[in-house]
């Protein structure tokens, strides 16, 4: 009886230690282009991509605007970027600075 279990054990982990010397090590190819992933590499890559996106917090979003460059922007905040950086700020966040500096025209 215990010779039988013994030799049941014996033949068990040969054929994992068999198995394990079978298995093939995986390689990823980092030089492939979105187009040419596999099914389940997209599903991998946008689950990863989501991820990092869920867990990346800005601390301040810091903004530079023209103050007078109208519809663009100005020191109101009432140009369309200035709408926009608002938004990035509500959605991103804590706290949001701006800094006013007219664009230098080259003459």
């Amino acid at each position: 009886m215990i010779l039988t279990a013994l030799a049941v054990c014996l033949l068990a982990v040969g054929s994992s230690a068999g198995l394990a010397a079978e298995k093939k090590s995986i390689q990823r190819d980092l030089n492939k282009t979105y187009e040419e992933l596999t099914p389940s590499e997209h599903i991998a890559v946008r689950a990863a991509a989501k991820a990092a996106y869920k867990g990346k917090k800005l601390k301040v979003l810091n903004v530079c605007a023209d103050p007078g460059n109208m519809p663009l922007s100005s020191i109101q905040r009432e140009g369309f970027q200035n709408k926009l950086a608002e938004l990035l700020a509500k959605a991103t966040a804590p706290a949001s600075t701006s800094i006013g500096s007219p664009l230098s025209s080259a003459a």
